[in-house]
């Protein structure tokens, strides 16, 4: 279960981000990009978020999540596409 040291580093990065801006507003919104083979679950990810922000200005912030295919690219003709787990 790699996603709470995930959710971790991301609430780390987020506490950061909003120090460096300056802005200590409570944090609302946080979008990822979960690449399709990365064998993250959303639920546990958020779930594991949740529990590490509490107490934090990040605690109660909306996780967007949205997945992106993993390309790959033909050696030969140059052409791009996006490989399936199916």
């Amino acid at each position: 279960m790699h996603e709470r040291s995930i959710a971790k580093n991301l609430l780390s990065i987020v506490l950061e981000k909003a120090n460096i801006s300056g802005k200590q507003k409570k944090v609302e919104l946080i979008r990822i990009v979960v690449g399709e083979f990365t064998m993250i679950h959303d639920e546990l990810l958020v779930a594991a978020f949740c529990q590490f922000s509490q107490s934090t200005i990040a605690e109660g912030a909306r996780i967007e999540i949205t997945h992106s295919p993993l390309k790959g690219k033909c050696q030969d003709c140059r052409k791009e596409f996006n490989l399936s787990k199916e």
